[in-house]
């Protein structure tokens, strides 16, 4: 019995399809009856014969799972279940294997409780988004509603959506993954760190711990099962010798491992510094040398430093790891325009190349391919890499934080140098009613008195600062940065556009809080 109307499906399809993943509330908007045709449109979109499928932990998403699967084998096409993942886990099944098409993770990344989504992968794992698929997706799924007559599907029984085990199958990709991380570690002597690890009750914790497990001083492996034998051809290869008592260097404290769809500590989210505050605290009391915190996906992380100061912005830890990722051969770097001082200075005192892009995981990872460069950074703490098939990857970043800190960098020293050279207000969001606009008074307004870029939103180069205010991609906001060499001007530009801007201010600039 199909319970939607044709228009509501329209207005259904048109909120949840963001600019480049899906996501809506669970009961209002997305249930099983939305996955069935998500995955049915999926195998028609690229005349699909093979789709891989993981999920996140959230208390929705095996069903919703289930749902996608059954979509999917309505139309005979194979399926690889890879279980509960990080998002990033799915770009590495992708990446690693040409036999799949697509590949799907059923989740809402670090969305409060309520929310459930998808993130879609191609071949080679190349984003499908709004510039790339989403439209295709909307019209097969309003044209299969249309014409279904045959299976009709009861969505208030999920016992209907079946998984036919003649085109299933389900693997661990752990391990291999697992191994995948530690290769960016080849060759590094790792020296005894005492790590503080917040993964805001998101799948993050269990990840890191299954990656890192070799190094860590406490007992968690025991109660892992997921790889009974270690690789150890494959370790060797990569340059990776693992001695089970020698090298267990990091001491390890935990805050929110355990995986919760309600986060009822806070939201898995970390560039909010008040998602940062607990760890910031731990680090603090347990003399730490850093501290992690891990978005609800694990595929982005915030860090703390080892005087527990919260790096606040994607910006200062792009560019302090970019000596540590950057090669003799490849030192372009890919990076969004909310802030750029920071990245483009260090880039040049590099040698390499800053390249500007628009914000977002799908537009930074095709600005990647097409400059084939070694390394993404953006403000939200997503960084990207060639050697991970040019996408993002929380671990992978914290296996190259580990790399630098182990070779030397002083964590605290390098961020207080970059905090008294840049001066950043911090990205502030503002719930606007017409937020176009704004955008158009902000250029009417500064057109004439600096030097205007219309690519992600309205940036301006003034003189001694510089701004960009944006239209949030993923939610209702005008997103507002403001940087320059001096704390002064920062303040005032700051302060003249928030009252240009108008509007509900949802968070505070970085120097109206302590950190």
């Amino acid at each position: 019995i199909l319970m939607r109307k044709l228009e509501e499906w329209e207005n259904i399809l048109n909120s949840v399809f963001k600019a480049y993943d899906v996501r809506g509330v669970v009961g209002e908007e997305l249930d099983e009856e939305f996955y069935y045709y998500l995955g049915r449109a999926l195998v028609r979109y690229l005349n699909t014969e093979h789709i891989v499928v993981g999920r996140d932990f959230r208390e929705d998403s095996l069903r919703f799972q289930t749902a996608l699967i059954s979509g999917i084998h309505s139309l005979k096409c194979y399926v690889t279940d890879i279980s509960e993942i990080s998002t990033e886990m799915l770009y590495f099944a992708v990446g690693e294997n040409a036999d799949y098409d697509i590949g799907a993770v059923v989740t809402a990344s670090h969305n409060p409780a309520g929310y459930n989504g998808c993130k879609l992968v191609k071949k080679n794992a190349r984003p499908i988004y709004s510039q790339d698929g989403f439209e295709e997706l909307k019209k097969l799924i309003l044209k299969d509603i249309e014409n279904f007559q045959g299976e009709q599907i009861d969505n208030l029984n999920d016992k209907n959506y079946q998984i036919d085990k003649k085109l299933y199958r389900e693997i661990d990709i752990m391990p291999a993954y697992r191994e995948k991380i530690l290769s960016f570690l080849k060759g590094v002597k790792i020296k005894p760190l005492s790590i503080v690890v917040d993964a805001g009750n998101g799948i993050g914790g269990k990840i890191f711990k299954e990656v890192f497990k070799d190094f860590i001083l406490d007992d968690c492996e025991a109660n892992n099962n997921s790889s009974p034998k270690t690789p150890e051809k494959r370790r060797e290869e990569n340059g990776i010798k693992i001695d089970s008592k020698k090298d267990k260097k990091i001491k390890l404290t935990e805050l929110y491992f355990e995986p919760d769809s309600l986060f009822p500590n806070h939201d898995a989210n970390p560039i909010e510094i008040e998602n940062m505050l607990d760890l910031q605290k731990k680090v603090v009391e347990v003399g730490a040398d850093l501290g992690i915190g891990i978005d609800g996906d694990g595929d982005r992380v915030g860090f703390v430093d080892n005087s527990g100061e919260i790096l606040l912005s994607g910006v200062f830890i792009g560019a302090i790891l970019a000596d540590y990722v950057f090669d003799t051969d490849n030192k372009r770097l890919i990076h969004d325009l909310r802030i750029i001082s920071p990245i483009v200075d260090t880039v040049k005192e590099l040698g390499g190349e800053a390249i500007p892009s628009i914000a977002g995981h799908a537009y930074i990872k095709e600005s990647m391919l097409k400059h084939d460069a070694k390394y993404g950074v953006e403000l939200s703490t997503h960084f990207y890499y060639k050697d991970y098939y040019y996408c993002d990857s929380g671990m992978v970043t914290v296996a190259f934080m580990i790399k630098a800190i182990s070779g030397g960098l002083n964590l605290a020293k390098k961020h207080t140098e970059l905090r008294s050279k840049y001066h950043l207000s911090g990205e502030v969001n503002f719930e606007i009613s017409d937020p176009e606009a704004i955008i158009n008074e902000l250029i009417d307004t500064y057109k004439d008195s600096g030097n205007i870029d219309l690519t992600d939103g309205v940036s301006c180069e003034l003189k001694g600062w510089r701004f960009n205010v944006r239209i949030s991609n993923t939610q209702p906001l005008l997103r507002l940065n403001v940087e320059s060499d001096r704390e002064d001007l920062m303040i005032e530009g700051y302060k003249e556009l928030e009252n240009l801007i108008g509007g509900t201010r949802k968070n505070e600039p970085s120097f109206e809080r302590k950190n």
